[in-house]
This record gives C-alpha cells, structure tokens and sequence, in this order.
C-alpha cells in the first residue's frame, strides 16, 4: 500500500493478524512497532502524510495476544561467573582478557570497547565515551552500510553516564596484559589496530560457555550479572546506579533480577511461616 492510503484499522489489523494464536512474542511485536512509527516519522518530514497514525493506535489492547518471552535473561549464577573467570585466568589473547574485565565492572559493552589507556589514572577509570552504531535510512527507504564510530556520548545522553571507577587489583593486571598485546594502540582491548567488535566479544564469550558445559548469555547479561550480584552484597541502590552510569535508579532496578532466595532468606521466610 502506499503510505499516504494506509489507515489506523489497516495497522490494527496487521497486529491482529501477527498475533494471531499467540504467535509472537510481545518484544518482536513491540520491534514491528518501532519500524512502523519510523517509517511514518520519516513520511511526515518527506510531507508525505500530515501526521504519524501510528500515535493513533490503542496498542495496548494487543499484548494479552502475545505469547510469553521465553528467552534468557537470567544473570550468570555465581557458579558459573567464577567457573569463567578461573577459566580466562591463563588466558592472554585479547577477547579474553576483556571477557575477563567484563565480569569485574558494570559498563556497557560499547563503553568497554572504547576505553582509552589514558583513561586509566593509577588505579581508577574513567568512562567518558562509547562507541555506538549508525546506519543512515535514504529517502526511498533503503539503508547505507551499518557503520561504527566512538561517540563522547554514553547511552541516554545524560552527564550520568560519564563516571569514574575503581579498579579493583585484578582489573588493573588485566589491564597491564592488554597493553602488552597492543603497546602502541590508542585503546585497551584491540584487534587488528581498532577496537574489538561486540560481535566477536559475543562469538568468544559464546566458545568459553560452550567449553564450560553453561549456557552462553551475551555481553549486555554480563552487565546484569554484575548489578544484580553488587544489589545482593549489599550496595546501596544509589550508589549503584552511579556505578552502572544509569540517571535514574529505576532503571538500574530493571537490570536487578528476580534470584531464587538464598539460604539466609529461605532462613527468615520459614521463621515468619512457622
């Protein structure tokens, strides 16, 4: 259909036919809508259609449509992280050692990437940068080359982001093996004289697990992994939303996950029980 004929029943009925005996899950709908509202924001500054009809819609009413997500979202156990981590301990080629970094600090991928030697001040860190993903959308709709630059904004373009670390004493030998491998480069964690690719983080991180007989999570379920396990030793929420560069402590409430209760809870819930 063309743009400037489609009409809000005829959107409505594209999600009803996609949710159809629960066939999709809510996120793979909540992808279609962003693809949507991105076609008709880009028909509006073309003065194709007067206004966007995807704000039009009543998308609530087609979640109870969807099937549940059933995919991994769970942290790596305790188990498993240390299991990782001795694994990489003899380990110096450079995914590894940023694997190994990864599990040992709560920043994003596209901030672990970027990091500059300079960044490191004696035994503290500082994030102040990420690299982050473009790809430019035509006027008919195709899309250029996905491409990568480093970006002195960090995700959600807020001064929050921008934060300094301590390094704990393992983090900082990681660090001295890395520049070893690339003692001229400009960044941390290089590969073939740029910045490693989160792809091929993934790729390795997905080997080790595969090595380890755990089930490979990615590079962004590290980054809950580590929240989560800060938020049950303890740290105070503020304080750790500082750590993970989040602006609001809610978000960083939605990267806490639900555990299954540990002896000392399992202990306090029986005694209100009996």
């Amino acid at each position: 259909m063309k743009v400037s004929d489609i009409k809000p029943l005829d959107i409505e009925k594209l999600y009803l036919q996609m949710t159809k005996n629960h066939a999709v899950t809510f996120k793979q709908l909540s992808n279609t809508r962003t693809v949507l509202n991105g076609v008709f924001l880009h028909a509006v500054r073309l003065e194709v259609v007067p206004h966007s009809i995807t704000n039009d819609i009543d998308y609530r009413q087609f979640k109870h449509r969807c099937k549940p997500d059933t995919s991994r979202k769970e942290p790596y156990t305790d188990e498993e992280r240390s299991k990782i981590i001795a694994y990489l301990k003899e380990k110096t080629d450079i995914f590894s050692l940023a694997i190994s970094f990864a599990f040992r600090h709560c920043m994003r991928i596209g901030e672990l990437r970027v990091i500059k030697k300079s960044d490191i001040i004696g035994d503290t860190l500082k994030i102040e940068r990420s690299a982050r993903r473009n790809q430019s959308l035509n006027d008919d709709f195709t899309f250029e080359p996905l491409e990568y630059n480093v970006s002195k904004r960090i995700k959600g373009n807020t001064s929050k982001g921008k934060r300094l670390l301590e390094l704990s004493p393992q983090a900082l030998k990681t660090t001295i093996k890395a520049m070893e491998l690339y003692p001229d480069g400009e960044y941390l964690f290089m590969k073939n004289e740029k910045p490693i690719e989160t792809v091929m983080f993934n790729r390795r991180l997905k080997r080790i697990c595969k090595a380890l007989k755990i089930e490979p999570r990615t590079s962004h379920q590290i980054r809950f992994t580590n929240i989560t396990k800060l938020d049950k030793m303890g740290v105070p929420l503020g304080e750790l939303s500082y750590i993970a560069g989040h602006a609001h402590t809610a978000t960083t409430l939605r990267y806490i996950r639900k555990c299954k209760p540990s002896e000392k809870s399992q202990s306090l819930i029986n005694q209100m029980y009996s």
